[in-house]
């Protein structure tokens, strides 16, 4: 009963726990910030663009207080680049992303045209303490689910013993009262690899 208990438990575990969050994951970081000019106004609708040299790209835009956020982005080093009308793009190289960490890259736009851009390398702290967060990667090579039934005795033919033969107990005399197999027993099994 105890096993059957415990296999009911795993396999609920494994269904529950199947699905994944569609919002932060703990495999994944972001980057957030906010732009400014050089009097220190906040510059809504700059376009931050997000680089990636696996090649992944996402755009956002600030918000009227020139925050932007960057969410779910894989492990790694990162490209930005912010740009807005009236003001000289900035570049900000190797910015790194760690799971489950917000890395903050604030910019502060020059004036100028739009076709002069400014790099900046990226110097970034070696511990985040303003979170208390951690976070773990997960390699999925292979993943299998395994279950198993097993039946003994599944169509209940019993086996009778044989019948008392102490003549001593006329009670039990010539009388079955026992079996010489088990009754039927099911058991099942879950395993999970990974």
């Amino acid at each position: 009963m105890k096993s059957r208990r415990l296999s009911l438990l795993c396999l609920i575990l494994v269904l529950c726990g199947s699905g994944r969050a569609a919002a932060q994951s703990a495999s994944t970081g972001q980057i957030t910030g906010t732009v400014r000019d050089p009097s220190g106004a906040v510059l809504p609708e700059a376009l931050v663009v997000v680089k990636s040299p696996t090649g992944l790209i996402r755009e956002v835009r600030t918000d009227e207080a020139g925050r932007y956020v960057v969410p779910l982005l894989p492990p790694g080093a990162y490209r930005l680049e912010i740009s807005r009308a009236g003001f000289k793009t900035h570049v900000l190289e190797d910015i790194t992303v760690r799971i489950t960490e917000t890395t903050v890259a604030n910019v502060n736009l020059e004036t100028g045209e739009l076709a002069e851009t400014i790099t900046v390398e990226a110097e970034e702290p070696l511990l985040q303490a303003d979170r208390p967060t951690t976070g773990r990667v997960i390699i999925h090579e292979g993943q299998h689910l395994e279950f198993r039934a097993e039946f003994f005795n599944a169509f209940n033919i019993v086996n009778f013993a044989n019948p008392g033969s102490d003549i001593a107990t006329p009670a039990t005399f010539g009388i079955i009262t026992q079996t010489s197999t088990s009754p039927r027993l099911v058991q099942f099994a879950l395993r999970y690899s990974f």
